[in-house]
C-alpha cells in the first residue's frame, strides 16, 4: 500500500485552521500523529478590542466572525472517518470560497477606497492572493495527474471485467503502473511546501493606528489567513487497498476456490474506483471556482487603483503582482 507519507507529499488543500503560530504547524511524515484542525475562536485574541469600534463598525466585523464562525462548524465531521475524504475537502474548499466572497462583500460595506488603504494593507491583500492562487494550481495540477492516472486503473478493471485469464497479465500490468504513478512525486506540490510555512508563520497582521475601518479590514483578512495544512486523500488509500489484493491474487493465480474472491474485490475496486473519479471531478470544479473568485477579487483591487491613478507600491509589484 502507498504509504501515509507518500499521499501527504503528492496531495494538499487549503482548509480552515484557526488559531495562532503557537498552535498551527505543517505536519511532516516523520513527526508523530497530532490533531490536525483547531477548531478556536481566532479573533479571541483581539476580541477585547472590539469595544473601540462605533456601532455600525462592530456590527459588520460581528456578522462577518459569525459567519465566519457557522462555516468553521460546518467542516467539524461527525464520524473522525470524513475528514480529509474527498467530499470533505469540496466543502472545506467551498467555505474558503464563499469566505473571501464575504471579505469582498465586506470591504464594499465598509466604504473603505483603495485611495485611502494604508501601503501596508494591499500588501497583505495581494501577497494572501498571490499564495493562494499559486497552491491553487499546484492543487490543479496534482488533481489532473491524479486524473491521468486513473486512465490506467480503468483498462486494469476493464481487463479484470473480461473474465479473460489470458488478460490477467495485462490488468496486472496496468494496476502496478497505476500504483507507481500515484507514489510519484509532483514538483510543483513539493514546492508548496514553503508557501504554506510562510502563510502560517505571517499571520501576526501589521497594526492598524488611526482607522477604525482599517482595523476591521485587517481582522476579517486574518480570518481568511488562518488557512492551510497538509492533507492525504483517504479515498486513493481505499482504491490502493483493493488493487493491493487483486495484485496478489493475480500474481498467486486465480484458481476455482479463488474465483468468488476475486469476483468480490474486482467489485469492490469498481466501487471505490467511481467514488474516487467523482469525488475528483467534483473538488477540480470546486478549485477552479476558488481560483477564480481570489483571482477576480484581486484584479478588482487593482482596476480601482489603476482608476484612481494611485501606483500599486514598489513594495508590492516586485513579489506579489
Amino acid at each position: 500500500m502507498v504509504s501515509e507519507g507518500c499521499f501527504r507529499r503528492n496531495t494538499l488543500t487549503l482548509l480552515l485552521c484557526p488559531g495562532t503560530n503557537a498552535n498551527i504547524k505543517m505536519s511532516r511524515p516523520q513527526e508523530p500523529h497530532r490533531p490536525l484542525f483547531h477548531f478556536a475562536n481566532p479573533f479571541r485574541k483581539n476580541s477585547h478590542k472590539g469595544s473601540q469600534f462605533n456601532p455600525k463598525l462592530r456590527s459588520l466585523l460581528n456578522d462577518f466572525e459569525t459567519t465566519l464562525s457557522k462555516k468553521l462548524q460546518k467542516l467539524v465531521p461527525n464520524d473522525k472517518g470524513d475528514i480529509l475524504s474527498l467530499s470533505w475537502m469540496k466543502l472545506a474548499m467551498e467555505s474558503l470560497a464563499e469566505i473571501h466572497c464575504d471579505i469582498k462583500n465586506l470591504i464594499a460595506e465598509l466604504d473603505l477606497p483603495v485611495t485611502e488603504w494604508d501601503e501596508k494593507w494591499m500588501d497583505v491583500y495581494l501577497d494572501i492572493s498571490v499564495k493562494l492562487l499559486d497552491i491553487s494550481i499546484a492543487f490543479t495540477s496534482e488533481l489532473t495527474r491524479l486524473n491521468q492516472g486513473h486512465l490506467l486503473l480503468q483498462y486494469g478493471l476493464h481487463k479484470l471485467e473480461s473474465d479473460s485469464p489470458e488478460l490477467f497479465s495485462r490488468a496486472s500490468s496496468s494496476l502496478h503502473s497505476w500504483k507507481q504513478h500515484i507514489g510519484s512525486k509532483n514538483p510543483r506540490v513539493e514546492t508548496c511546501r514553503p508557501i504554506l510555512d510562510n502563510l502560517v508563520e505571517s499571520l501576526n497582521l501589521p497594526k492598524v493606528k488611526n482607522s477604525s475601518k482599517g482595523k476591521v479590514l485587517m481582522r476579517a483578512m486574518y480570518g481568511a489567513k488562518v488557512a492551510t495544512t497538509y492533507i492525504f486523500l483517504r479515498e486513493l488509500d481505499a482504491v490502493d487497498a483493493c488493487v493491493k489484493e487483486l495484485s496478489t491474487l493475480l500474481q498467486d493465480g486465480v484458481g476455482t476456490s479463488e474465483r468468488e474472491s476475486f469476483k468480490n474485490s474486482v467489485s469492490a475496486l469498481r466501487k471505490t474506483e467511481e467514488k474516487l473519479s467523482q469525488g475528483l471531478d467534483n473538488l477540480l470544479k470546486v478549485v477552479d471556482s476558488f481560483f477564480k473568485i481570489v483571482l477576480m477579487g484581486r484584479d478588482a483591487l487593482l482596476c480601482n487603483l489603476r482608476k484612481a491613478g494611485s501606483a500599486v507600491p514598489d513594495s508590492v509589484i516586485g513579489k506579489n503582482v
